[in-house]
């Protein structure tokens, strides 16, 4: 499998599809955060971090996946737009409330 080789993309897509697909029988938070951890590793991008932020949600972690969702927001280099998009994510982790598809 490509994401056990490191395959950042990959990784990246299906921690994303773990976390937050809306058909429940599909998620899995322990690979979720284990897939996206993969991708952080090898490029934290703001995407990447998107999904490990989804991933520590959808185990409870609303914390970790706020302080990440911090991260990208604060980020000067992204637009004012994408930064308004993350913020409001923001705010349902710090409300302990999942970010669903």
């Amino acid at each position: 499998m490509a994401t056990e080789q490191g395959d950042p993309l990959a990784a990246n897509q299906l921690g994303w599809l773990l976390a937050t697909c809306p058909i429940k029988e599909l998620c899995n938070g322990a690979a979720a955060v284990n897939y996206a951890t993969i991708a952080t590793t090898a490029n934290p991008s703001a995407s990447n971090l998107d999904t490990l932020a989804a991933a520590h949600a959808i185990v409870g972690d609303y914390d970790e996946a706020a302080s990440l969702i911090y991260l990208i927001a604060s980020d000067q280099s992204l637009s004012a737009r994408v930064r308004s998009r993350f913020s409001s994510r923001l705010e349902l982790y710090q409300n302990g409330i999942l970010y669903q598809l």
